[in-house]
């Protein structure tokens, strides 16, 4: 049978079975959290508003995608060059 998993805070982590509860989570006896909390929180046997949800981190803006890959073509472009180098040297008879 499923329980519901909360963590020492009593925010709602999961549904699971009992031998599925790891270190620093519990299992409670109240029921499943009711729909519409973003992040239900288990105070004193009932469900609560525990808080916020996790906020998605912001996405890079196109400059600044254009900026890491110009860099990263640049760290390329320099490692091919020592690599060519490397090669002619061997190529050469630099052994």
């Amino acid at each position: 049978m499923l329980k519901v998993i909360v963590d020492s805070d009593g925010l709602f982590l999961r549904e699971d079975f009992e031998d599925c509860v790891l270190e620093n989570e519990f299992i409670s006896e109240a029921p499943q959290p009711p729909q519409g909390f973003a992040v239900p929180k288990l105070v004193d046997g009932e469900w609560v508003e525990g808080g916020v949800p996790n906020p998605t981190p912001p996405q890079p803006t196109t400059d600044e995608k254009l900026a890491q890959m110009a860099e990263q073509l640049f760290v390329t472009q320099s490692e091919l060059e020592e690599a060519q180098i490397a090669l002619d040297f061997l190529l050469m008879g630099g052994i």
